[in-house]
């Protein structure tokens, strides 16, 4: 259903009707599911179905590139500027999420 009310416009008064509703349970039901099927809703656009803003969910494509690039800089550490670690790990940080932004309800 999720599908269904990210692929209506605003201007079908039923789906419209529906959405919300949809969103509410998907939300709730997004303690119990698993992280693919909240960025699904994230991906789909449905932000009310969302536990939370978009920039407080974790980003796994982020992720990825942050990983591709600490394996890089660990083959040659020594030639790595400064505070290049340090900017890394906040970047993990953040692509992690932020789980106290969540709702809790």
């Amino acid at each position: 259903m999720l599908t269904e009310v990210a692929g209506r416009g605003r201007a079908d008064r039923v789906w419209q009707a529906l959405a919300w509703r949809v969103a509410r349970a998907w939300r709730r039901v997004s303690r119990l599911a698993s992280l693919s099927r909240i960025l699904l809703a994230r991906r789909l656009g449905v932000l009310e179905a969302l536990p939370a803003a978009p920039q407080h969910l974790p980003d796994p494509d982020l992720s990825n590139a942050l990983q591709a690039r600490i394996r890089c800089a660990l083959m040659d550490v020594h030639n790595q500027p400064a505070d290049l670690f340090a900017a890394l790990a906040r970047l993990i940080g953040r692509a992690g999420g932020g789980l106290r932004h969540w709702r809790q309800r």
